[in-house]
């Protein structure tokens, strides 16, 4: 005869075993009701237990920084938390792209997308693109508010003795506030993705520059491709390329053009082209007069200065 002492096993909804870990983390089956015990069943693939709660394992060691814009000569602060733990994440990627005999070697492109497309990096960067947009409904001033920003952060003198020109991703340079030309003109092109401007890069592989380029009018365009020149190595007035580069002077190559975004045209750039070209033409003064300007010019050389928060050594 079959015994009738076999128990029936007692299982929770999802067929976990009374006082036993549900496959489905952090879940514990108590008496046939499923309870979170991270600490005792761990948590989700991304996230660490923090007593019986599972936090993400990216939003340890939060920081807020604040990062410095000027628009028409008002200074303004963005405050943004930036999180220790996407730092370490991104920090611990590798720097290289694997490829195979008989497929194409990887180009400055798809170097390029690597460093933007994260997905971890763009759920932690696009708010900051967010914060942009809430400033101000005009489409045009968001994207000089992002340009000023990523200007306005400190150049990374240290990195840029290195032998990796592009060694930080975006998130990076905002984490540890510096960055060198071709970090900080990913960054730039992130956010202007964000706020869906046409984008590309302009990579001077002889001066070892890398500098971003918005869809513009024709007319105000760097050497009439339709797309106009923003330096984010430091602050200055867009579509001026005519800065002085330590070791290079002014950039005389032929960039590489590299296609980051299709979206819209910054149509008012008219008013920072006059104001470029104004600012070229009171440099040359100086130059020629020795550092001399008269009361006009100098009142004009210092208005620009601060309008678009130019530093200067005097």
């Amino acid at each position: 005869a079959i015994s009738d002492n076999c128990e029936k096993i007692q299982r929770c909804n999802d067929g976990s075993i009374y006082g036993k870990c549900s496959s489905k983390k952090p879940f514990y089956c108590l008496n046939g009701t499923l309870v979170k015990k991270p600490s005792l069943c761990g948590c989700p693939i991304n996230e660490i237990p923090k007593g019986d709660v599972c936090i993400s394992k990216f939003e340890v060691k939060p920081k807020n920084v604040s990062l410095k814009y000027v628009l028409r000569g008002k200074t303004g602060l963005i405050r943004f938390t930036v999180y220790g733990g996407v730092n370490d994440y991104l920090s611990g990627l590798p720097r290289s792209i694997t490829y195979y005999e008989g497929e194409p070697e990887p180009t400055t492109k798809d170097f390029v997308m690597k460093y933007l497309n994260d997905d971890i990096q763009m759920e932690y960067l696009k708010p900051l693109a967010e914060k942009i947009k809430r400033i101000t409904p005009n489409k045009d001033d968001q994207a000089r508010i992002a340009i000023s920003l990523v200007q306005h952060i400190p150049y990374d003198y240290e990195g840029l003795t290195t032998d990796d020109l592009n060694s930080r991703y975006p998130y990076e340079v905002i984490y540890d506030n510096k960055g060198i030309c071709g970090e900080k003109s990913e960054l730039l092109a992130f956010l202007l993705r964000e706020l869906e401007f046409d984008i590309v890069l302009f990579n001077f592989e002889i001066e070892n520059h890398m500098a971003v380029g918005v869809k513009c009018p024709i007319k105000y365009s760097y050497k009439n491709i339709g797309y106009c020149f923003i330096e984010t190595a430091r602050p200055t007035i867009i579509t001026d390329s005519q800065e002085e580069y330590v070791g290079v002077g002014k950039l005389s190559s032929i960039p590489e053009i590299i296609h980051v975004s299709e979206g819209a045209s910054f149509n008012t750039v008219s008013e920072e082209y006059k104001d470029a070209q104004e600012w070229i033409r009171i440099n040359e003064i100086s130059n020629l007069s020795g550092g001399y300007l008269d009361n006009n010019l100098y009142n004009r050389w210092l208005y620009l200065v601060n309008k678009y928060g130019i530093e200067t050594d005097q």
